[in-house]
């Protein structure tokens, strides 16, 4: 009964830890190996921002036009 009580929490911490560093994983856009969630470069191919899809590149290039088109506007309404 002992051992089970010992054994059991440290398979479970375990399970738990493989949990948790399979979610912090994503493939790779090119070669599809999984990388970390922040990595700037995939150690396999060298494909730069490699975890970044096309929903997080299309939602940076919206909000970069809309940045821009507001900043144009201040300018054309400051000026005159």
């Amino acid at each position: 009964m002992s051992f089970i009580r010992y054994v059991k929490p440290a398979i479970q911490e375990s399970c738990f830890m493989s949990i948790n560093n399979e979610s912090n994983k994503l493939p790779c856009r090119y070669c599809k190996q999984p990388i970390e969630k922040g990595d700037k470069r995939c150690p396999y191919c060298g494909t730069l921002n490699p975890s970044m899809d096309v929903k997080r590149s299309l939602i940076w290039t919206v909000s970069a036009i809309a940045v821009l088109y507001v900043v144009a506007y201040m300018v054309q309404v400051l000026k005159g």
